[in-house]
């Protein structure tokens, strides 16, 4: 049946006279149509069907291998084959077309002579959406091109609708990722009191019904609480902005304790709230001087105290806010002494993986703190999120919020050097060399690419060639941000640049719960023969073996960044342990330019 021809006998009709407006294309008339047939008569034919019925947009391929090229090169809307071709035949054509990613929900409509149940099922398993027979009936080639176009056209814009969605929920995602205390508010309140915070917020869905918030209250004291409202979703999110803007309005300057000012609250979420929706909180004031904490809970978990090395239940209630006007909730006052700590949390924690059988209860919560209590406290929300994941791979069902806050020994003083969106210098250049050969040593922490463009700058100052290196220092931080702390693969990054998203996607995933607190930390080191800096990430690695081979990869798609720094701005490129930490040395001693090589 190789290179069969058609003759007249295998159109059995030659469809809707053109006007009788069975067909009414509309904007399926420009439509790319490709028609793939060894068959000078039925190409001719066909293509005279589809041209007397309102196509305009129609190209030919003589075999499959031609048919695939222009495929390839016009990204037709739908495909109509001879299965039985030279050269390639419909079955390799629709395999080839099917394993090309651009070709996954392209509409391909095989025609055969051929009927048999077995040859069917070739046909279909080899790729093609639809298969007609000859001898070809015009009208219902026509039809089953129209419905596949009507299908392709609905599908783009279903997908169209879920981009477009998607946008729109990664904005309102970012707007609610504000109303939570800014990594400034937070550093700056660090300065200020002798205190150290750790948090982790995550919403089950997109949006989230659980809300924290951080304050000044005078000179000693500051306020923090945290709120979830019933549910999750849209509906939970929009009542967290009804409550910030009642708080940031009526309550900005509202001094009094815990126990008054959930009062307030309550009485202001029982008018707006609709029959039904609660919300559970705590509101807790630390007064520094006096080394107490004041509690209040309307319904939330209970917070948990740690004290020299062992953590207790602060046992407070009340109920939920929004229910009943009115309320008066009682409040506490407990030590809370130089290194003590307060873990306040939201119920997704003790009902994950379910509230009949969760991970924690209060006593296995207790436990795991006490475990906790050597672990640096920015990775304690970390090590939990950790555990839910196990028992709960698929995700969580409702949203999560751990917060930590430690009465640290010194007013200012930080065990963790950590800055959002500008550069930090922990340790100043010595005054005097360390060791006899080194002239200046620092180190830098950094979250964000323009904190890796201004460090940039910063460093390539300190070398002779500062341009030669700039390139380079600029690569591996970047790769240290984009590759190892914001998980972003090469692959992913390429598709990213193609739709010129890459930065809309960073700013996203720092916005995050699961990457907002990495950071990249930077040594640099300069003596009177070398300069060396170590660049070291938290993300999970990588196999850095293939991008070392510079001269393969100075001209690859993607993964260019550890060539680029090698070749040609330092001497000596070396990764350490899993691929997230890497050292860049240039050599002073040396005659040539350290680009030279």
């Amino acid at each position: 049946m190789v290179g069969s021809a058609l003759t007249s006998s295998d159109f059995t009709d030659p469809g809707p006279a053109p006007g009788s407006g069975l067909l009414e294309l509309g904007t399926l008339a420009s439509a790319r149509l490709l028609l793939i047939d060894d068959s000078r008569f039925a190409r001719k034919t066909i293509n005279a069907i589809l041209a007397n019925h309102g196509f305009t947009n129609v190209k030919l391929a003589t075999d499959g291998e031609e048919g695939l090229r222009v495929a390839r090169e016009w990204l037709p809307e739908v495909i109509i084959t001879d299965l039985f071709m030279p050269v390639k035949t419909g079955f390799d054509l629709c395999r080839e077309l099917r394993d090309d990613a651009a070709f996954q929900e392209t509409p391909i409509i095989v025609q055969t002579s051929s009927d048999t149940p077995a040859l069917r099922g070739d046909v279909f398993e080899a790729g093609a959406s639809d298969l007609i027979n000859k001898p070809i009936n015009a009208r219902e080639l026509l039809s089953r091109i129209r419905v596949h176009l009507e299908r392709l056209r609905l599908i783009e814009s279903l997908k169209t609708y879920r981009r477009q969605m998607h946008e729109e929920l990664n904005s309102a995602k970012a707007m609610q990722m504000e109303l939570l205390p800014a990594d400034q508010t937070i550093d700056e309140m660090e300065q200020e009191y002798p205190v150290k915070f750790a948090w982790h917020s995550q919403p089950c869905q997109g949006l989230a019904g659980d809300i924290w918030g951080a304050e000044r209250l005078d000179d000693h004291r500051i306020r923090i609480w945290n709120a979830d409202f019933t549910g999750h979703g849209v509906k939970s999110a929009l009542n967290t902005f009804r409550l910030n803007t009642f708080l940031r309005t009526s309550l900005k300057d509202d001094r009094r304790g815990p126990g008054d000012w959930l009062a307030t609250v309550n009485d202001f979420l029982c008018e707006v709230l609709p029959v039904g929706q609660f919300a559970t909180m705590l509101c807790c004031d630390v007064d520094f001087r006096e080394s107490t904490i004041d509690l209040a809970s309307a319904g939330a978990p209970q917070p948990i105290l740690e004290t020299d090395g062992r953590n207790e239940v602060a046992s407070i209630g009340g109920i939920p806010l929004g229910i009943s006007e009115g309320v008066v909730f009682d409040q506490i006052r407990l030590p809370f002494p130089v290194g003590s700590c307060l873990f306040a949390y939201s119920d997704a924690l003790t009902e994950t993986p379910s509230a009949e059988a969760p991970l924690y209860d209060m006593d296995p919560l207790i436990d795991r703190l006490d475990e906790l209590t050597d672990v640096k406290l920015s990775k304690r929300p970390l090590a939990l999120v950790g555990d839910l994941a196990a028992v709960a791979p698929e995700g969580l069902d409702d949203d999560l919020t751990l917060v930590f806050l430690e009465h640290v020994k010194v007013k200012g003083v930080r065990d963790e050097q950590e800055t959002s969106g500008q550069i930090h210098l922990v340790s100043e250049k010595a005054d005097e060399p360390v060791v006899s050969t080194v002239v200046s040593q620092d180190t830098f922490v950094i979250r964000t690419m323009q904190d890796a463009e201004e460090l940039t700058k910063e460093l390539a100052a300190q070398y002779p060639e500062p341009d030669a290196v700039s390139t380079g220092i600029w690569e591996l931080l970047a790769n240290a941000i984009e590759h190892g702390n914001l998980a972003i693969r090469h692959d992913e990054k390429t598709e990213l640049l193609l739709a010129n998203e890459l930065d809309s996607e960073i700013e996203l995933r720092l916005s995050l719960p699961v990457f907002r607190d990495r950071r990249v930390q930077v040594e640099f080191e300069k003596s009177d023969s070398q300069i060396k800096l170590k660049i070291a990430d938290e993300g999970e690695g990588f196999d850095f073996q293939t991008y070392l081979d510079g001269e393969a990869r100075l001209d690859a798609p993607n993964g260019r960044g550890i060539a680029i720094a090698q070749k040609l701005s330092f001497d000596g490129l070396t990764y350490r342990g899993k691929g997230n930490i890497v050292e860049a040395v240039v050599e002073l001693s040396k005659a040539e330019p350290c680009n030279s090589a």
